[in-house]
């Protein structure tokens, strides 16, 4: 899905000394980055590796179907082809695209799938990249072939139907806390009660952690200080964009590899990172996109109106601030623990 990700979260266990007889973790490599399963209860050793087996499985299938970098992925034929007449996709892809496409709307176009020629033009995209500013005409023709309202899906027959021939469809933004959700999904539906699932550094939490207390996930610093946040997600995951690293500088400027769909541009705003707690990874996968393009004072205001738990890392000329959504403050924790 994607071939480098940087985690801008840090998982720590509780904050008790005493740490319970639990399962060992599992990490395997997904998306193209490494996923882990940490567990805060004891599991027998078939379970375990039964899950594991399952869990590897169910990302095998999302790859199958939602990779842009597999050319028989099921996405990667829909976006070779031209027809504007409807294709038939699996649920799971009609569904992940079903709710991009509500982000989309409510975000007014900031966050949108189909923004992938405007990533590889910019040179962040699948080819070796290329970081120079693309000439006005070559950007407008790439703009002709981008627009999340270009495209149409139905959940029931599971479709997806171009309104241009060359408009394609890009899920990393949002599949890989699809993925975290799926993960998070199998250990329920076992009857795990006491974990916290991770792909790539977006999460999900559930129960407690070994020690028997809520688990607690570390926001990165913008700067190679200590973590700028730690964050009791309870029964809620977890999901950070930012330009920490992934980032050039052009003419004095520095430019994100976050694209703004609208402008064509990459974002280069003041926001470092955005940080969003929602009940699904999902969710706060796509928002935390969302976020950083529309910049802080927008994010700010979109997420008081949604009730969304949002923590932006601001540049200013003196420094690093921090900035919260109301649903944001009860989650942050102050103790600062020792990693794990």
């Amino acid at each position: 899905m994607l071939r480098t990700l940087i985690s801008f979260l840090l998982v720590f266990t509780s904050l008790s000394c005493t740490q319970r007889d639990v399962a060992p973790p599992i990490f395997g490599e997904t998306m193209g980055t490494h996923y882990s399963e940490k567990f805060g209860q004891r599991l027998a050793p078939p379970v375990r590796e039964n899950l594991q087996r399952q869990i590897d499985d169910d990302l095998e299938s999302i790859n199958a179907t939602m990779s842009t970098w597999r050319d028989d992925s099921e996405l990667s034929q829909f976006n070779a082809g031209e027809s504007t007449e409807w294709v038939v996709v699996s649920a799971a892809t009609a569904a992940v695209v079903s709710k991009a496409m509500t982000v989309s709307e409510a975000t007014g176009g900031a966050f949108d799938i189909t923004a992938a020629p405007l990533v590889e033009l910019w040179g962040f995209g699948t080819e070796l990249p290329q970081r120079a500013r693309p000439a006005e005409q070559q950007l407008q023709t790439v703009m002709q072939q981008v627009g999340w309202d270009r495209l149409e899906v139905r959940e029931e027959p599971p479709a997806l139907r171009k309104m241009h021939p060359q408009l394609s469809v890009d899920l990393s933004a949002i599949a890989k806390g699809y993925a975290v959700d799926q993960m998070a999904a199998r250990l329920s539906a076992a009857g795990v009660r006491d974990f916290l699932v991770e792909i790539g550094g977006e999460l999900c939490a559930r129960g407690v952690a070994p020690g028997g207390e809520p688990w607690v996930v570390a926001v990165a610093a913008a700067d190679a200080g200590p973590p700028a946040a730690l964050v009791r997600p309870g029964y809620r995951c977890v999901a950070t964009s930012g330009d920490y690293q992934n980032f050039f500088e052009l003419d004095g400027r520095r430019f994100s590899h976050v694209i703004n769909p609208l402008t064509g541009w990459p974002v280069s705003n003041e926001v470092a990172s955005v940080t969003v707690v929602a009940d699904s990874a999902m969710d706060a996968d796509a928002w935390a996109t969302a976020f950083m393009v529309l910049g802080a004072a927008r994010a700010l205001d979109l997420a008081e109106q949604y009730g969304a738990a949002v923590l932006l890392l601001r540049r200013t000329p003196a420094g690093i601030v921090k900035e919260r959504s109301s649903a944001f403050v009860p989650l942050e924790q102050r103790v600062t623990p020792a990693p794990r």
